[in-house]
């Protein structure tokens, strides 16, 4: 019984390991085009895109989406990503 228990909590400590590698981000960006972040994991990318708001400019730079990208679309460059969350823009 004590060897099933060992195995049982060696299964679930490697499982754990498991998703902190793929899902914990390891690098964060700041871009140059208003301050947009991208959080980047093995799995996913995050981005929260920012840029001056049209229907209001007096308020500044503003959060004007939030994208995530699932593998293996996040391992495509920044320029690709905003093509796909930003379809009809240049």
């Amino acid at each position: 019984m004590k060897k099933k228990r060992v195995f049982v909590v060696c299964v679930v400590l490697a499982a754990l390991i498991l998703v902190g590698v793929l899902f914990v981000p390891y690098k964060v960006d700041i871009l140059e085009d208003g301050g947009s972040t991208v959080h980047t994991a093995v799995m996913y990318t995050c981005v929260e895109w920012k840029g001056i708001d049209i229907s209001n400019p007096t308020d500044g730079i503003v959060t004007i989406k939030k994208s995530v990208f699932w593998f293996p679309t996040n391992r495509k460059s920044i320029n690709e990503l905003r093509k796909i969350a930003f379809p009809g823009a240049k």
